[in-house]
């Protein structure tokens, strides 16, 4: 069973989580109501995955967790950190480029406020695995959204099986320096796999990078 910590601004929205969560098969081993504190949750080494239910999806929260994930590295190695399913309880629809700042961020999972309990499940268990899992509400805004280019069979040049595995890491949010200890190679060589990235997908950064990747298929979800 995976053990899962949980983050909730309020008490009435923890309950509605909670029970949503004791109909699945994962075991809540730690529950905080500060988004700061998520990153104890991070750092404690029997929890597998963070749940967090954030009332809306904004470059602020973003930022914040970015941060939080960052901060959590320095105690925990980035490939042993907890995966993190963000539910968002906002009506409204967030824009495409916030879903990528979360993507980029290191979220492992984004669920709208309508998800199920086997949506959150499987999300769960996605992360767990260091897999990410975006409900298709989210992911076929952010394909709508993605700048138009050539189909990827058309590219001049596809990207080397080394520079797909720095894109995928880039859309877990890791650093250059992360990326370099998850695939063995150095700093110098990650920024000049990530040049190479950028030239052949016509982008400017990693989040359009991302998008762009997700949108060609070469981000496996």
């Amino acid at each position: 069973m995976l053990r899962v910590g949980v983050f909730t601004s309020n008490a009435i929205s923890r309950a509605g989580l909670l029970i949503l969560l004791q109909s699945t098969e994962v075991d809540i081993v730690a529950e905080v109501n500060e988004l700061n504190a998520v990153q104890t949750l991070l750092e404690l080494p029997w929890v597998d995955v963070v749940v967090l239910e954030l009332p809306e999806l904004s470059t602020l929260a973003v930022e914040q967790l970015r941060n939080v994930l960052e901060a959590s590295v320095n105690c925990r190695p980035t490939l042993e950190l907890p995966g993190c399913v963000v539910i968002t309880t906002a009506t409204e629809m967030p824009d495409s480029a916030s879903i990528t700042a979360a993507l980029t961020a290191g979220i492992h999972g984004l669920l709208p406020h309508t998800t199920t309990p086997e949506e959150i499940e499987i999300a769960i268990a996605a992360a767990s695995n260091g897999l990410t899992i975006l409900h298709p509400v989210f992911s076929d805004l952010l394909l709508e959204d993605a700048p138009v280019l050539k189909p990827y069979q058309e590219m001049a040049e596809p990207l080397s099986d080394r520079e797909l595995q720095v894109l995928d890491a880039l859309s877990l949010g890791l650093s250059n320096k992360q990326i370099g200890c998850q695939l063995y190679i150095s700093e110098h060589t990650v920024k000049f796999h990530i040049s190479s990235i950028f030239s052949k997908l016509q982008v400017s950064g990693r989040t359009e990078a991302v998008a762009v990747g997700l949108r060609l298929g070469l981000i496996k979800l």
